[in-house]
């Protein structure tokens, strides 16, 4: 299979790029307890192991925050991370929006995760970023729920013996639906981004596979004999929204082209 095109290298294009925005301000949290406001809410509603030290406090909270859930890493190394969870049904082929605010004693020591459920068993997990250190942080995602049915939330830390007897503080934490999903196309073009001196190519056909390498060729505009580029990478990884065209994508570049020069590019299969 081959492909061909033209790329002037001289022009930088600047690539479309959509962003999907949505006021989220008035929308259902799915979390009960989101806020961790509330003593008793807080213990109905999130899953905390009998190991788990932790308590809502307004302790040098800020005007923003006013409650939040304090947790202490205790005075025991432990092999996993410590956690605190809620699953939440969702909708398939939806957006959602994860947000949470969190600080620590220690950089990194808190962090937020997500996993996926489907037909009762795990299918991915994925972090949406860690703590700063003391300072409050913001961490937010959005991602497509694809074909998962729960989503659970997951508040976690370390407990290696370096970041025992300290505290990771977790406010205001909040799944949102945001709406359908965009329809993601299973294959496009060869797109070609040029700058001064090389050209990006990205190529997602329907026979894109690991053992399918993607061969490039080319040739100043009007020119016979081709030239060999290094082939194209297959990026094997699912990525999540808003990522997920770049899933089994075909990769690369050719560089040391000429300025002010059109050239014609042959990819093959």
């Amino acid at each position: 299979m081959r492909s061909l095109f033209l790329a002037l290298a001289v022009l930088f294009l600047s690539s479309g790029c959509s962003t999907l925005q949505a006021d989220t301000t008035q929308r259902v949290n799915l979390l009960k307890a989101g806020d961790l406001s509330d003593t008793q809410a807080y213990v109905k509603h999130w899953q905390t192991p009998q190991t788990t030290i932790a308590q809502i406090t307004s302790v040098d909270a800020p005007k923003d925050i006013n409650h939040y859930l304090q947790v202490n890493t205790g005075n025991e190394v432990r092999r996993h991370y410590g956690y605190i969870g809620q699953k939440a049904t969702v909708k398939p082929n939806t957006l959602y929006t994860v947000k949470a605010m969190l600080r620590s004693e220690s950089k990194d020591n808190g962090f937020v995760q997500i996993k996926r459920y489907k037909d009762g068993k795990e299918t991915q997990r994925f972090n949406i970023g860690q703590s700063d250190g003391p300072r409050w942080k913001t961490l937010t995602d959005t991602f497509n729920s694809g074909d998962t049915q729960i989503i659970e939330i997951l508040l976690r830390w370390n407990a290696r013996q370096s970041y025992l007897n300290q505290t990771v503080d977790f406010a205001k934490v909040s799944l949102i639906e945001v709406g359908p999903a965009p329809t993601e196309s299973a294959s496009y073009e060869p797109v070609a981004i040029p700058t001064f001196h090389s050209v990006g190519l990205y190529w997602k056909p329907k026979e894109a596979a690991a053992d399918n390498p993607c061969t490039v060729a080319y040739r100043k505009n009007g020119e016979v004999d081709w030239k060999q580029a290094m082939p194209l990478w297959l990026d094997p990884n699912d990525h999540a929204f808003p990522a997920t065209r770049h899933s089994g994508e075909y990769r690369g570049s050719i560089v040391y082209l000429e300025p002010a020069t059109q050239y014609e590019i042959q990819l093959t299969l």
